[in-house]
């Protein structure tokens, strides 16, 4: 099993495959799955809307610049931002400040 470096991790290195363009790369493949991580994403969302950079049971609140990237990639594969996921990461990620 791979290790696991959190949400944060994973959105960042999406929308890094995604300037490199390595999805239309012959000569490179990504194992990269994306609706296998979408659902993952909605599934460890906090009740709060926000994500944590990696879980960290001293800390309750998740991470403003996890759930900036985090609703991000939601929104860049088409999520619905007026789904229930998205619309408690935006109230987080204002409520804190913005971007």
């Amino acid at each position: 099993m791979p290790p696991w470096l959190g949400t944060f991790f994973i959105s960042e290195y999406y929308f890094e495959l995604k300037v490199l363009n390595i999805t239309g790369n012959l000569n490179f493949t990504s194992k990269f799955n994306q609706t296998f991580f979408t659902e993952k994403l909605i599934r460890e969302q906090a009740a709060d809307g926000s994500w944590h950079q990696l879980v960290d049971l001293n800390r309750k609140e998740g991470c403003l610049d996890a759930t900036i990237f985090n609703y991000w990639y939601l929104k860049d594969v088409g999520v619905d931002e007026n789904s229930e996921t998205m619309k408690k990461a935006k109230k987080f990620i204002l409520d804190h400040g913005g971007i």
